[in-house]
């Protein structure tokens, strides 16, 4: 009977263990290790697999080398970010929008729409019918049309 029991125990151990296989892998960072304020407000994943963080002093990003800020022209907070259908990071903060995009000498860097009616910090982002639509912190909702910001329709 105690053979019986160790043998089940030692089974059901080893389904647990082959079931644990699929877990991912988690690393916490300190503020620190990535150079950047200790307030993170959103991430999301690259196509190429590169991480980004909305954080207080900008937009990081972590290219599974080492960590890099890209800061806003005026260096305001990034609250959120987002990627569309086609594979474009879009960034949103205190009164900002923008997107990224890469420079003359192949560094990435923030390319911001100009719009001086943005009201608030950018809480939400997401695309509808190929638009992609801001929400702010004072409930509005803006639209990107071309390189321009229009207030979304009601």
């Amino acid at each position: 009977m105690r053979r019986i029991i160790i043998s089940l125990v030692l089974m059901i151990a080893g389904i647990g263990g082959v079931q644990a296989q699929g877990i991912p892998f988690f690393r916490n960072y300190l503020a620190a290790e990535y150079n950047g304020h200790n307030q993170n407000f959103d991430i999301i994943s690259g196509s190429d697999g590169t991480i980004y963080v909305a954080n207080f002093e900008g937009l990081m990003y972590f290219d599974n080398a080492e960590w890099r800020m890209i800061h806003t022209p005026g260096i305001t907070r990034i609250t959120a970010v987002f990627r569309d259908s086609r594979k474009k990071i879009w960034t949103g903060g205190y009164n900002y929008i923008g997107y990224l995009e890469i420079g003359e000498q192949g560094q990435l860097q923030l390319h911001g729409l100009q719009n001086s009616a943005i009201q608030g910090e950018v809480q939400w982002i997401w695309e509808k019918d190929e638009k992609v639509y801001f929400l702010t912190s004072v409930q509005k909702i803006y639209r990107v049309e071309g390189e321009t910001i229009v207030l979304a329709p009601d």
